[in-house]
């Protein structure tokens, strides 16, 4: 036995290694595993498509799928590889295009409603873009002019030729989107128009923009018309790669310390509880490759937090054999009773944090989406390696007669002093007071400091190529939009410009002002969210916060009582108001990764809640009559080496992203 189980170890080791070397950067970019990134991560643009429904109709699920067809259409056209193109809700389009090197081209190009109309002189419409049958690549003409031939349909070409046929000495004008973009004249002495011969729009001498008004034309008009003002974001490649490269050495530094920490407290199930996070991590980014997952600096926090979930898992099993052994259990046995005691602590906690994940899911857009489907995909590695992975191996270890001594699995045994936590209560109240009212009287007196994402706005990061005074930016930034702008410094000579809502063209007069007046500047991002966005994400933040609440109060009933289920609701809302009122307090902007981090929060804070709520309902039957109180404080301090512990291994984790990590997500980890 001894023999084999260190061989199957041996094997088990060699093949761990073996999937390391396959995986080797897999992050980066290596030939064997190429997981997509995100925009946040190699520069790009992400552009949100509102649909906008004619008056008295609603956008269907045949618009949305007209729609994405038109505009991958378009972003074809653009030669970007791996498009992001996503429904988001019933009435939104997400594109994203990493990588891409002319943002407002782009910009340009999927914003187009593209309605083609030939018309006469008197206005009226002689064919569409509905009537086109073809259209051809930009030819250029012996003037040096670009061309683009157009074939109609049968009736269209009918309907073009008899209508130039009959103006012989005017002119036909073409307007795209209701715009002017040619009057051709026809000559009193030109050939007669024969149906079915190619009409031509000459395009002046830009093969770019014969180029793109060929691919819109390709394209075809769009299904429905879309919000005038749509919401983009710009992200310049040198601070994606700049902020990919701070997250990963973030996350090494976090989790170089938390491994070293584990086997220094667990000793040898803390060396198997590293091997366990690091199948985890194989396992978790694996997933994402085979589902061509898009990785996001938001999925490197849901990653960096389902290792604390992870973590967690292995530490509630560890303590119960901890127990198990100090009562005077076998080894053995002792492994056995321990994974038996801690698998439904480990499931309920994971699965009503997972119910959070999917809330997100679904309401969530974007970065949020993909911080939710990367921390549930880690969720559900996290508890099969603790629950499988980590017994087998543990099974084995014990086996093994050099490894069968108590004390390598004991860790540090210190107990817990016996204090009246719950008799305390009242104290505990007053803490949580003092920062929860002047929180409330601040949100109620100033609310929240809300970020362009739920306002609607424009920011601007940029980066001046000499000393700037902070004063002279919020004095040109002033003179444009109809609200008094923010702006933050963030460096010498680089600061944020918040603004109200801007167009496309008052966006570019400001920049424009801010180069006369101040001088040259890069600008590594910019973002631009719409009005109407902002509304639907601020209605569907709360709508997601309610749904995970019921959620959490429904299954809780289930699994233990409706009492407890209320008592979970109690304590989310605290931790929530706690949150809020720092947030209130010390007007920390908030944008749409501000939700994802509130239900991480009820997360983990339900997480662990549902840990004192399973040792509570084990110890009721021990328990004497109306001891109540004697139980749950019991309970607490039973459960406190593992949520201290558990706390400690996020917060080393957050603490290395807050420090070393990219700018995008601090407010996030914070």
């Amino acid at each position: 036995m001894k023999n084999n189980n260190a061989l199957k170890i041996i094997i088990l080791l060699a093949v761990i290694v073996a999937a390391m070397f396959f995986s080797v950067s897999p992050i980066t970019g290596s030939p064997l595993l190429n997981i997509n990134l995100g925009i946040d991560l190699q520069g790009g643009v992400q552009v949100i498509l509102q649909a906008i429904p004619a008056e008295g109709e609603t956008i269907s699920s045949d618009d949305m799928d007209k729609l994405t067809a038109v505009i991958r259409k378009r972003v074809d056209a653009l030669g970007v590889s791996e498009p992001i193109i996503q429904k988001e809700g019933s009435d939104r389009l997400l594109v994203g295009l990493a990588g891409i090197n002319d943002p407002e081209r782009a910009r340009e190009l999927l914003g187009r409603t593209a309605k083609l109309e030939f018309r006469k002189p008197d206005g009226t419409v002689i064919v569409t873009g509905a009537d086109l049958k073809n259209v051809r690549n930009p030819q250029l003409n012996e003037k040096s002019e670009w061309e683009i031939p157009l074939e109609f349909t049968h009736d269209g070409s009918v309907s073009f030729t008899e209508a130039a046929n009959s103006l012989r000495g005017q002119y036909i004008d073409i307007y795209l989107d209701d715009e002017l973009i040619s009057s051709p004249g026809i000559n009193l002495n030109a050939k007669p128009f024969v149906v079915g011969n190619p009409v031509v729009i000459t395009t002046g001498g830009n093969f770019q923009q014969a180029y793109d008004l060929s691919s819109l034309l390709k394209g075809g008009a769009l299904p429905v018309d879309i919000d005038p003002n749509p919401s983009v974001r710009i992200i310049e490649a040198s601070l994606g790669r700049d902020s990919l490269d701070k997250s990963l050495t973030a996350v090494a530094i976090g989790l170089i310390v938390l491994l070293l920490a584990m086997m220094a407290y667990y000793r040898l199930p803390g060396v198997l509880a590293n091997i366990s996070l690091v199948v985890y991590a194989l396992l978790l980014l694996w997933a994402l490759k085979l589902l061509n997952a898009t990785l996001t600096l938001a999925g490197i926090a849901g990653f960096v937090l389902s290792i604390g979930m992870a973590v967690d898992a292995n530490i509630i099993i560890y303590e119960r054999i901890k127990e198990e052994l100090k009562a005077g259990k076998s080894l053995r046995a002792a492994i056995e009773t321990g994974f038996k005691r801690a698998f439904w602590t480990i499931f309920d906690s994971n699965l009503t944090t997972l119910l959070v994940a999917l809330v997100l899911i679904q309401f969530g857009s974007g970065a949020i989406r993909g911080f939710a489907v990367t921390l549930s995909l880690g969720l559900l590695a996290s508890m099969f390696t603790a629950i499988t992975f980590t017994r087998i191996m543990l099974r084995w270890v014990c086996g093994i007669k050099a490894f069968s001594n108590k004390k390598l699995y004991m860790g540090k045994m210190t107990d817990i002093k016996q204090r009246n936590v719950i008799g305390r209560r009242k104290t505990w109240y007053i803490v949580s007071l003092l920062v929860i009212v002047p929180g409330i009287v601040s949100l109620f007196v100033q609310g929240l400091n809300l970020g362009i994402d739920f306002t609607g706005g424009n920011k601007y990061e940029l980066s001046f190529a000499q000393p700037v005074e902070q004063a002279d930016v919020l004095r040109v930034a002033s003179a444009h939009g109809d609200k008094t702008p923010s702006v933050t410094k963030t460096g010498e000579g680089n600061y944020i410009i918040r603004t109200s809502f801007l167009s496309e063209q008052e966006g570019s007069a400001l920049l424009a002002d801010l180069r006369a007046q101040l001088g040259d500047f890069t600008k590594p991002s910019e973002e631009t969210v719409g009005p109407v966005i902002g509304k639907d994400l601020t209605e569907k933040a709360f709508i997601a916060l309610a749904l995970a609440l019921i959620l959490i109060l429904v299954y809780i009933a289930f699994r233990f009582k409706f009492n407890f289920g209320i008592a979970a609701i109690a304590a989310q809302a605290h931790d929530v108001l706690v949150t809020l009122s720092v947030v209130s307090l010390f007007r920390i902007e908030v944008d749409s990764s501000f939700i994802a981090a509130i239900l991480t929060i009820v997360g983990y804070s339900l997480n662990n809640t549902i840990v004192i709520f399973d040792r509570i309902r084990e110890n009721m039957p021990h328990a004497k009559k109306g001891a109540m109180a004697d139980l749950v404080n019991t309970s607490v301090l039973q459960t406190l080496r593992r949520s201290i512990n558990t706390v400690v291994a996020v917060l080393i984790l957050l603490a290395a992203l807050l420090i070393f990590g990219g700018a995008t997500t601090k407010i996030f980890i914070l």
